[in-house]
């Protein structure tokens, strides 16, 4: 009885494969022709559903000992045949014919064009990219060996040289430079006035107040501002003169600013003046007189030999000696 079972479900089986297949090889005469094998075929699939189900409630009435045939095989078979005679748009051929391997019914309806146009469109933008890309890296690698070179980085390396010095030369003339300056006169102990004050300091040993007198040293002086000093001795007549900033000089080996002066003071009185001349091979003296100082005259000879190629020497005051007393030309007029 079980084996008589199987057989005809063997058989309901195998018709409904056959149906499908007579219902796929019809499928390339037209829709309504697949439209009538999709409805036999859900007929057949139901009609051996149902008829699996009351010979299984039959079998299992008979003994549990004679075997089932399981639904799921002849369910899958029914979903392979819906999907084998699935119905497709009547602007595209048959799936059926591609199933088979037949390819396209009609070659005509198949529009790659689109396509073809779309797949040209993408290419010729990835050959630009391409270009790009390749222009990028050869443009980088001629930059790359433009800064790495030799010479390059040497060009480098002396423009920040120049750049940094240029900037600590700014720095410098920005900030004030001081010098030293060292008086020194003949005779010494000449007082010594800067720009109109006379210089007073302290002793350090006894804390007393001291007028600076020559020679002496003036510190600290801000040698982008002239400085005007003074000397004033008794018995001579003052002596005046300024230091500006060009005549300071920059010590090679200490780096400061120093300027030195020896100042000759003139007496107020003299007996006379006098220079020796080469020529005559004597000193010559120029006292004063009535009409002209002693220091005219000289300083009037001195300019004529100098003119001619004479060597002279420089006018100077004969200091007089003690007691003596300048001659008085006006009291002589009146004894004439």
């Amino acid at each position: 009885m079980a084996k008589k079972k199987k057989k005809n479900q063997a058989d309901s089986g195998d018709l409904a494969s056959e149906e499908i297949l007579d219902s796929l090889a019809k499928g390339d005469e037209g829709d309504a022709a697949d439209e009538a094998a999709e409805d036999e075929a859900e007929a057949t699939v139901e009609a051996s559903s149902e008829h699996e189900t009351d010979e299984a409630e039959a079998s299992a009435d008979e003994g549990a000992d004679e075997p089932v045939v399981p639904v799921l095989s002849k369910r899958t078979d029914a979903l392979q045949a819906e999907f084998l005679a699935w119905p497709v748009d009547k602007d595209h051929d048959s799936a059926a014919s591609f199933l088979r391997g037949d390819g396209a019914g009609d070659p005509s309806k198949v529009v790659l064009e689109e396509e073809d146009e779309a797949r040209g469109k993408g290419g010729a933008l990835n050959f630009i990219l391409m270009i790009l890309i390749i222009a990028a890296g050869v443009g980088g690698v001629i930059y790359f060996r433009s800064v790495s070179s030799p010479e390059a980085l040497a060009a480098k390396k002396a423009e920040r040289e120049a750049i940094e010095q240029a900037h600590l030369e700014e720095q410098l003339a920005k900030q004030k430079k001081y010098g030293v300056l060292r008086i020194e006169s003949n005779p010494a102990q000449a007082t010594v006035f800067k720009d109109g004050e006379k210089i007073v300091s302290k002793s350090e040993a006894t804390g007393e107040e001291v007028i600076g007198k020559t020679p002496m040293n003036l510190m600290d002086l801000d040698i982008s501002v002239p400085v005007k000093i003074r000397l004033e001795a008794e018995g001579y007549a003052p002596y005046d003169f300024a230091v500006a900033e060009h005549l300071w000089t920059k010590d090679a080996a200490t780096g400061e600013y120093k300027y030195f002066t020896l100042v000759e003071m003139t007496p107020n009185v003299c007996e006379y003046w006098f220079l020796y001349d080469a020529k005559k091979k004597r000193e010559l003296q120029f006292p004063d007189d009535e009409k002209e100082t002693g220091k005219s005259k000289c300083t009037t000879y001195y300019d004529e030999a100098a003119k001619g190629g004479t060597a002279v020497t420089e006018c100077t005051c004969k200091i007089p000696p003690e007691g003596w007393e300048p001659p008085n030309f006006d009291k002589d007029k009146k004894k004439k």
